[in-house]
């Protein structure tokens, strides 16, 4: 029988190790009738999606960074912890990790050697409420109010084109770029800050980052069909 050649088996052992180091899982559950979507911590890239259904599902995907051996990549992904719960009127979703993660060493390409993603669908009416430290932050086809910050990374909010918002958004370093009409200011050297205002009970957008830009952009909501168009 031929043996495996060296670059054969570096690549198995990669493919074999690529494997270990990610795992994925899903929760789902009941959303309490106009309740709130809260995250707690969140870190990497987290993308909320609006659908008609009457709960929130919840899937994250946790890869270890090229350049780390099996043991480490087995210890960082069981420090990480992702859990989602049920407190009063809202969904909460809790991230869990030491203290020292966001500096862990030796690292490649990032602030953490854990990527981490985050896919989420929830009632399209749902207020959501993010403490995001660090990564992208994508938000479409909800209709509620939001609040969303964000240490380090970016902020996309896909709003339905033919809703209305209060806007309150700032960026300490970074630019603010909306399809909504509004007020734009500097603040300080890099800063920016938006502000569009709107009649009472409009729902509102509150938006801050540290580093990194903020982006509002018009989205066509898709049609819901007809009970004639589904039969």
């Amino acid at each position: 029988m031929r043996s495996l050649s060296a670059a054969a088996l570096a690549i198995l052992g990669g493919s074999l190790l690529a494997a270990q180091a990610q795992t994925t899982n899903t929760q789902t559950l009941d959303f309490p009738a106009g309740g709130a979507l809260r995250l707690n911590r969140s870190i990497g890239e987290l993308t909320i999606e609006g659908w008609n259904e009457p709960r929130v599902a919840i899937e994250t995907v946790k890869s270890i960074k090229p350049g780390y051996e099996e043991e480490d990549a087995r210890k960082w992904l069981n420090r990480v912890r992702v859990t989602a719960r049920r407190q009063g009127n809202a969904i909460v979703v809790d991230t869990v990790y030491p203290k020292h993660f966001l500096l862990a060493r030796p690292f490649r390409g990032g602030m953490s050697p854990i990527q981490l993603q985050y896919r989420i669908k929830a009632p399209r009416n749902a207020r959501v409420e993010i403490e995001h430290q660090s990564g992208e932050v994508h938000i479409q086809l909800m209709n509620g109010d939001i609040r969303a910050t964000n240490g380090r990374g970016e902020l996309t909010i896909y709003a339905p084109s033919t809703a209305q918002y209060a806007i309150d958004a700032r960026s300490k370093v970074g630019a603010i770029d909306s399809d909504f009409a509004g007020r734009q200011r500097l603040k300080l050297v890099d800063g920016h800050a938006f502000v569009r205002t709107a009649p009472a009970g409009t729902h509102k957008l509150y938006l801050r980052i540290g580093f990194g830009d903020i982006i509002v952009l018009k989205e066509q909501e898709p049609a819901i069909p007809s009970a004639r168009t589904q039969k």
